[in-house]
């Protein structure tokens, strides 16, 4: 391992730039990884409202080359010549079922994964009011995985190769506004926030098998006399916006009070979008006048309600289709590939949601020797979301439905003690 970093600060500006090495070789030849990484931190105060900065990270590993097969070289004697007299391996040394460890090792294996990783951020106090700032957040997540390989050993030494690539990215924005002030025994606070996320993912895989000559290997696919190509996508997003207020008054009563409307891709057209609603009340009863128990340090009596909720998968309220082999077409035909449906599309599917009671009890004793809580809770879910099996003979598995309620509820205690609290042991 070597890592090598530079950090400063000035008035206006603080850096941080850092890289790193890493190197590991296991007990069995080919056992090898590497990495390299680059991280740089800037955030810089570009006006005495503004302050802008970034954290970024980037990855890139190396895992290439392919071992000997552990298990068979366990199993066969220690005794084996790998190689004939003429340097050329040995593809069954004894004439069994096992065939040489080193046909694994022998190989053209190029695998590498990279990760690229930033966050923008940007801070704004606005300076013609007090306790009003503004801060968005940007984050995006990048990752490409690629896998090339070729063996003249594989599929019974008459060769394989095959090229596979997949990328995936997802980003993050955040746009918030907030508003803090306190006057007299009162203290208000407000957040308003907007935000998206979108994540997307697409791979690719060309495979061939059986060559005359697989000299260029992975670079010359089309040699192959079998040839395959497989792709997959998928793309989801959601969005977000929420309310949110606290009140505090002298330091012992509280409030908070959320509205939060959510959307999920996922969920059929005139259902993407939930209202989910909350609100909570605290009291601060050690903080009376009135209370005077010396051995208890702290005393909350919170209640809270709201509604909250559970999103689908990807995809789910459409129809799916699957593929595979359908028909022979014709008297000594080749097999032809089809389409079936695999789920039922639901236009009606749509978030499913909890409603929630909770009422605790927050204390600490005996100068924070002991501490915990007592709470009572209740939640109560509607919409379900199932996957209800279909009859076999419809030739459909399933549909993806909003079915049925669920309740649950309970008391639950915690307790935290600190039993032995020394100088040098606790």
């Amino acid at each position: 391992d070597n890592q090598l970093s530079i950090s400063g600060a000035g008035d206006k500006v603080s850096y941080l730039i850092s890289g790193a090495f890493t190197g590991q070789s296991g007990f069995i030849k080919n056992d090898d990884f590497k990495r390299k990484s680059l991280r740089v931190n800037l955030e810089s105060q570009a006006a005495e409202w503004l302050k802008v900065g970034l954290q970024s990270f980037g990855s890139f590993v190396n895992k290439d080359g392919s071992e000997p097969n552990i298990s068979t070289i366990i199993q066969q004697s220690p005794l084996i010549e790998p190689y004939d007299a003429e340097g050329n391996l040995i593809i069954n040394p004894f004439e069994t079922n096992f065939s040489s460890p080193f046909l694994n090792y022998y190989v053209d294996d190029y695998e590498r994964h990279n990760y690229f990783f930033a966050n923008l951020y940007g801070v704004v106090d606005f300076p013609f009011l007090k306790g009003l700032s503004y801060r968005i957040n940007f984050g995006n997540n990048y990752r490409i995985n690629e896998h090339d390989y070729a063996s003249q050993y594989a599929e019974n030494q008459k060769g394989r190769a095959y090229k596979d690539l997949d990328n995936y990215y997802d980003y993050t924005l955040d746009n918030i506004l907030s508003y803090s002030k306190t006057f007299d025994k009162h203290n208000i606070s407000a957040t308003l926030l907007y935000g998206a996320i979108e994540r997307k993912f697409s791979s690719t895989l060309a495979d061939a098998t059986i060559f005359d000559r697989i000299s260029l290997g992975y670079n010359g696919l089309e040699q192959g006399s079998v040839q395959e190509t497989f792709s997959d996508a998928w793309r989801e997003s959601l969005n977000y916006q929420m309310f949110r207020v606290n009140y505090k008054l002298n330091e012992r009563y509280l409030f908070t009070g959320t509205v939060r409307r959510d959307g999920f891709s996922g969920f059929a057209d005139n259902h993407k979008f939930a209202y989910f609603p909350s609100a909570a009340l605290g009291w601060v009863i050690s903080s009376e006048p009135f209370f005077s128990p010396s051995w208890v340090d702290y005393l909350k009596l919170r209640v809270g309600y709201g509604l909250s909720g559970n999103q689908t998968s990807r995809y789910s309220s459409l129809a799916r289709l699957s593929s595979g082999a359908s028909y022979v077409f014709g008297d000594g035909g080749s097999t032809l590939f089809g389409q079936q449906l695999q789920t039922l599309a639901n236009p009606n599917l749509r978030w499913e949601k909890t409603k929630g009671l909770n009422i605790g009890l927050d204390f600490t004793f005996l100068e924070n020797r002991l501490s915990g809580a007592l709470e009572y809770y209740y939640n109560r879910t509607n919409d379900l979301l199932y996957d209800i099996q279909l009859p076999y003979l419809s030739g459909i598995a399933s549909i993806r439905s909003n079915i049925g309620e669920l309740q649950n509820k309970g008391l639950e205690l915690s307790l935290n003690s600190k039993n032995i609290t020394g100088k040098n042991f606790q």
